[in-house]
């Protein structure tokens, strides 16, 4: 999972430097998608040193016919560069609760606590990353554009203006990446519905945003990788920029009675670790 974000940022860093110092003509092209509602419903990701996040994430994978399903609910308090406290409540396939966890990062090391178990676990930042961990843990918003490798493209999408979107689609069509919107009919609103494709990568990203309130609402992600089909689906229940935070809020207190473990209780990647 996490080279899906890999791929995403070397091309965005390769190519967004290009397509956001390219001269704009004095009448330039109307472009053919408006990409201003997806900069208003991101903005929140590029401007915020805090951002609290309440999601459920639906993540599946299938290799060699075998599938494997893991939903969650993820309440996310975080701050740049790589601090966060998660709590996620998992479910299993069939849809009753397997799990709960605390997960607290204080910038340099992340605390994994099972209540269930009262067990705890202690890894580097980095080696948290290295495991995948980032993403399931903290969904696609937090754990990969707000604090992760997708950053460059929360970046980029904050440089759009009406007079460069269409220069930016023609940059992004000559390499073999495609931007699309349409309007979707939701249960009690629309959604502008952003298609992002890396055709060489095997991935594709949607953004809906709603239309009235100019929110982002759900993020996907799909692809291919080492023979592996899988799929993550964020629904957004409410996005918080600038949240207070407290001088504790980074910080694990260790329950009482908890025991540590070397193997961490957290099973964030299960839909890699397929047969």
């Amino acid at each position: 999972m996490l080279r899906s974000f890999t791929a995403l940022a070397l091309f965005l860093m390769t190519a967004l430097p290009f397509v956001f110092v390219m001269p704009v003509s004095a009448a330039p092209t109307p472009p053919s998608v408006d990409l201003l509602p997806l900069k208003k419903a991101l903005a929140p990701l590029e401007a915020s040193s805090g951002l609290r996040c309440h999601s459920t994430l639906r993540m599946t994978g299938t290799r060699a016919g075998v599938s494997v399903l893991l939903r969650e609910d993820l309440q996310t308090l975080s701050r740049r560069p790589g601090c966060f406290r998660a709590l996620l409540t998992q479910y299993g396939m069939t849809g009753g609760l397997q799990k709960k966890l605390v997960v607290v990062s204080n910038g340099a090391s992340v605390s994994t606590y099972r209540p269930g178990l009262r067990q705890y676990s202690v890894m580097s930042l980095a080696a948290f990353k290295q495991a995948d961990s980032d993403i399931p843990t903290l969904g696609l918003v937090i754990g990969g554009f707000y604090l992760g490798e997708g950053r460059p493209l929360v970046e980029g999408v904050h440089s759009i203006t009406s007079t460069n979107s269409a220069a930016i689609l023609s940059v992004l069509g000559s390499m073999d990446v495609s931007l699309s919107c349409r309007t979707k009919a939701m249960k009690d609103h629309d959604d502008y519905v952003y298609s992002l494709t890396l055709t060489k990568q095997n991935l594709a990203y949607q953004f809906y945003v709603n239309t009235e309130t100019g929110a982002l609402t759900r993020v996907d992600l799909t692809g291919t990788q080492d023979g592996t089909d899988f799929s993550y689906r964020e629904d957004i229940l409410s996005i918080t920029p600038q949240p207070p935070l407290s001088k504790s809020a980074f910080t694990f207190a260790l329950p009482p009675g908890a025991g540590k473990t070397h193997t961490t209780p957290l099973n964030p990647s299960a839909v890699r670790r397929l047969p």
